[in-house]
């Protein structure tokens, strides 16, 4: 994956071949609030903001699909069409779920081997995995950009949502120091 900001270009992996899943920053010159992820070979996922949950950095299908993978493991392109085609009363065309499914593999999202002629499909990567990268990204490039307002705003909030994690994070910057000091 590439990670596109606003401003400059930091890279936080060694140089990566196309094949490659680790991730880098990466100059994207855009005038929105939107970020976007770029697999090594070329596929995008934007962050944006304003969604809820998967949909922050997968398109509406792009995260249904992938929360039936992540629950039901190895699938079909058949048994996620009759599944979001039994949940909402769609009508969702067998074409349309397979090209999803393929860029959802060319994301590095699912991989996929053939058996018996057809396409099954897995995740690549575990939900855990996934929302800790994207997380990470997001955090690495708000401090590379703006560490100072990135870091009040964090400390803020964590003192907004629980006091006492404030002083969790008190005790981890003490022992970080003790630990930087015994090197």
């Amino acid at each position: 994956m590439v990670f596109h900001t606003g401003k400059k270009s930091v890279t936080h992996s060694e140089h990566s071949s196309a094949n490659s899943q680790e991730a880098k920053l990466i100059d994207n010159k855009t005038e929105n609030s939107q970020c976007s992820y770029e697999t090594a070979r070329g596929s995008s996922l934007e962050y944006k903001p304003e969604k809820q949950g998967l949909e922050k950095v997968l398109g509406p299908l792009e995260s249904e699909i992938m929360e039936l993978v992540w629950t039901k493991g190895m699938v079909s392109v058949r048994e996620i069409v009759e599944e979001l085609n039994r949940r909402d009363s769609r009508n969702l065309a067998y074409t349309t779920v397979m090209t999803i499914m393929s860029r959802l593999t060319a994301k590095q999202m699912l991989s996929r081997i053939k058996e018996s002629g057809a396409y099954l499909y897995e995740p690549a990567v575990s939900q855990n995995e996934f929302s800790r990268r994207v997380v990470g990204k997001v955090i690495d490039s708000l401090f590379e950009e703006f560490s100072e307002p990135a870091l009040a705003h964090f400390v803020d909030k964590i003192n907004d949502i629980d006091p006492a994690k404030l002083e969790m994070l008190e005790k981890l910057i003490v022992e970080y120091k003790r630990k930087k000091d015994v090197k």
